[in-house]
């Protein structure tokens, strides 16, 4: 994303907030909050059909420091040109059989990657993971298996991801919390920004699965990013 203006906080530069105070202030109308329903996109009263405002952890993006870069699961309807995209995702859905799906495990990805409960490493095996990264089984594919054989849900879907530069859309706000703790919940905002570019990842995508390994992030490969 790129900054639309810098604009200083009526308050003060170091006043903070609350979600709670960040919706009333965008849903005046609305008589309560709850602040475990607010994405890191949010709609307004005014907009309730695009992005009025947002609000970023920084611990858990872990490229917003370095390039304004965000990584989000929910709410992607309010993302500008979001409901064409989606419909050239769906156009593009690609299912692999059962060969292509153990190539792209044992061969395509093959540095030690970590998806919720499993993991992949180098060569013919695949070794599956429990939360506390122990290898719970091994997996050693061949003629034994059938094609009703439960894979580990990485990596499935050979669906490309989708790019595009949105135009024509109002800047939203920025907040970010305060320091490294999300547990604190005080948000700062941080300017107005316009979106530069997007990309759509369908869930259980090696496209996904790239990404994550190629910017060191983890995330929930069963959902759309």
């Amino acid at each position: 994303m790129r900054t639309a203006s810098e604009l200083a906080d009526a308050d003060g530069c170091c006043s903070s907030y609350v979600p709670k105070h960040i919706f009333h202030h965008f849903n005046p109308k609305a008589v309560d909050c709850d602040p475990a329903q607010l994405s890191t996109i949010n709609a307004s009263e005014d907009k309730p059909d695009a992005i009025a405002y947002a609000l970023i952890y920084t611990a858990n993006q872990i490229h917003w420091k370095d390039d304004d870069t965000i990584y989000i699961k929910s709410r992607l309807d309010l993302l500008p040109g979001y409901a064409k995209k989606k419909a050239v995702l769906v156009a593009n859905h690609k299912e692999m059989d059962f060969d292509q799906v153990m190539d792209g495990i044992s061969a395509r990805l093959t540095e030690t990657i970590k998806f919720g409960h499993y993991g992949i490493e180098d060569g013919p095996d695949v070794e599956c993971f429990d939360e506390d990264g122990s290898i719970s089984s091994l997996i050693v594919p061949g003629d034994w298996m059938s094609e009703s054989f439960e894979l580990p849900k990485a990596a499935t879907v050979g669906t490309p991801s989708v790019q595009w530069a949105p135009e024509n859309h109002e800047p939203f706000a920025v907040y970010t919390a305060r320091g490294e703790n999300p547990g604190k919940n005080w948000f700062k905002f941080i300017a107005w920004f316009f979106i530069e570019k997007i990309e759509l990842f369908a869930a259980n995508s090696v496209a996904l699965a790239r990404k994550m390994q190629a910017t060191k992030w983890e995330a929930d490969m069963n959902r759309e990013w």
